[in-house]
């Protein structure tokens, strides 16, 4: 096998490699996971969103195979957004006074938040930023946030 500096020819500018194989991951779904979902939409009338630096299909894949969300419901508008689109709807947070004088963050554009909360199912290419955003929206409408992942990153979400 050549080396990659010895497979480049700089007079031709055209690289002369071989291709020798690829290989795919696949972590799959627990069933665990799979019945918990379940019994937490269906018994508990609890709201699931998937959050997720993925890319949207493999989001969409895990919301699926999870019973996140159901098929008929990945067509419908407003059920998956990437985290940029979501920053971009909501706008920054802004300092305000609630009612008892106590200074809290709320979003510039409340309304879209409301609305993009009665659609949202499955938040793509999120950064830590987006999920702490989400988590602060839903806490200032007085919804219970509960979150969980497997990164440092995930902490910020639920500071």
């Amino acid at each position: 096998m050549r080396q990659l500096d010895q497979a480049i020819d700089d007079e031709r500018g055209s690289i002369e490699l071989t291709f020798i194989g690829a290989f795919g991951l696949n972590d799959p779904i627990r069933e665990a996971a799979k019945s918990c979902v379940r019994y937490i939409t269906e018994n508990a009338g609890i709201k699931i969103i998937l959050v997720s630096g993925d890319h949207e299909e493999t989001a969409k894949s895990i919301a699926l195979k999870t019973g996140i969300v159901k098929n008929e419901e990945l067509d419908r508008e407003g059920t998956v957004m990437t985290g940029e689109a979501f920053r971009n709807a909501v706008g920054p947070l802004v300092e305000v006074l609630n009612e008892g004088g106590v200074t809290e963050n709320q979003f510039e554009n409340k309304e879209p938040f409301i609305d993009i909360m009665q659609k949202l199912k499955i938040l793509t290419r999120a950064t830590p930023e987006d999920k702490r955003l989400l988590s602060i929206g839903l806490k200032n409408e007085k919804i219970v946030v509960s979150a969980f992942g497997q990164s440092y990153n995930d902490i910020e979400a639920i500071k």
